[in-house]
């Protein structure tokens, strides 16, 4: 996903694109191109700002269930790791205060790399599709 001068641009495989409900032939015609997103509701992108992800992704483990927390060190930096009551770890940046890691009891994500990129252009629009 793709951000640039309010417009959102969205980049996804097959899998992405039929998973959010596309038919495999539209699915394949759209994998691996730039898709535009309505550019007249560029809010509708900003549900995918770090701090919303943060919130989302504490709301999804419900806070309430936290057992434990704890002041750990992660690459040198002081972070902050909270557990579940099912045993899913959350592990917060203390400086940014959003989440590097979380690690449920099948998967791992990690979240270190919070705009970590260099600003971005619009794509070209010979390799973008208004949708």
């Amino acid at each position: 996903m793709l951000i640039v001068d309010q417009k959102g641009y969205v980049k996804g495989n097959v899998t992405y694109w039929t998973g959010v409900g596309l038919p495999n032939d539209d699915a394949t015609a759209l994998s691996q191109k730039w898709a535009q997103g309505n550019s007249t509701r560029p809010e509708a992108f900003a549900e995918y700002s770090p701090s919303k992800v943060r919130d989302q992704l504490v709301s999804d483990l419900d806070a309430t269930t936290f057992t434990s927390s704890e002041s750990i060190t992660v690459n040198n930096k002081a972070a902050y790791r909270l557990q579940s009551a099912t045993g899913t770890q959350l592990v917060i940046d203390a400086e940014t205060m959003l989440p590097s890691a979380m690690k449920s009891q099948t998967k791992t994500y990690d979240m270190s790399q919070w705009n970590s990129v260099s600003p971005k252009v619009a794509p070209p629009t010979s390799q973008v599709t208004t949708g």
